[in-house]
């Protein structure tokens, strides 16, 4: 009750049309307009503002639930290591655990976006059959991966989480698939990577 006090007070909920995330949001909700299928998934636990008053809540989905609904869930991923009196921590465990299919569509889907997320240990569950899937030669499927990251810094992080859910397979990854990280802080800098990607979506 606390933390979803704290988000409702500090939560900035004006939109700035200026920033890489609008942007990028923009031109996927604008690709769903010219007949792409678009399905969103947060882990934020706040509302996602649609760009221009779209609505977006009929294809967004709260992985972790909202401060709104008052049913977030906090904790760590499942594991082995935990002893039984502390199951409490793991997400999994929690009564309101029911997250959407996100796993299901990251393995149907034909084009993945991800921005603002580490893909880091605590959610790495509902990625790892995704990415395995990406780097198996049973059945292969190439997609379009782009993930949007920070800085020099973040890619190196999200580069060891990728190695690391492929079984050290990286660059079999990026072999079978269309993989692009692309620096939000260097959007400014180097437009190029950006601009190629607003223009796949801005027909």
């Amino acid at each position: 009750e606390g933390l979803c006090k704290y988000i409702s007070e500090v939560c900035d909920i004006t939109i700035d049309d200026n920033t890489c995330a609008f942007n990028v949001l923009s031109a996927l909700v604008n690709g769903q307009i010219w007949g792409d299928t678009l399905q969103i998934y947060t882990f934020n636990y706040t509302k996602l503002q649609g760009p221009h008053g779209s609505n977006l809540e009929e294809i967004t989905h709260h992985i972790h639930g909202t401060c709104v609904n008052e049913n977030i869930i906090i904790g760590t991923q499942d594991s082995p290591l935990f002893n039984n009196d502390y199951d409490f921590m793991q997400k999994s465990f929690d009564p309101d655990f029911n997250p959407p299919g996100l796993v299901y569509d990251l393995l149907n889907a034909d084009d993945i976006v991800i921005f603002g997320h580490s893909i880091g240990v605590n959610d790495r569950q509902y990625f790892k059959s995704f990415f395995q899937q990406q780097t198996s030669t049973s059945k292969p499927k190439r997609k379009k991966i782009t993930i949007f990251t920070r800085d020099d810094k973040s890619e190196i992080e999200i580069k060891r989480s990728l190695q690391e859910m492929t079984d050290h397979n990286l660059s079999t990854l990026y072999g079978m698939n269309d993989l692009e990280i692309i620096k939000t802080a260097a959007v400014k800098d180097s437009p190029k990577q950006f601009k190629d990607f607003m223009m796949r979506y801005n027909q």
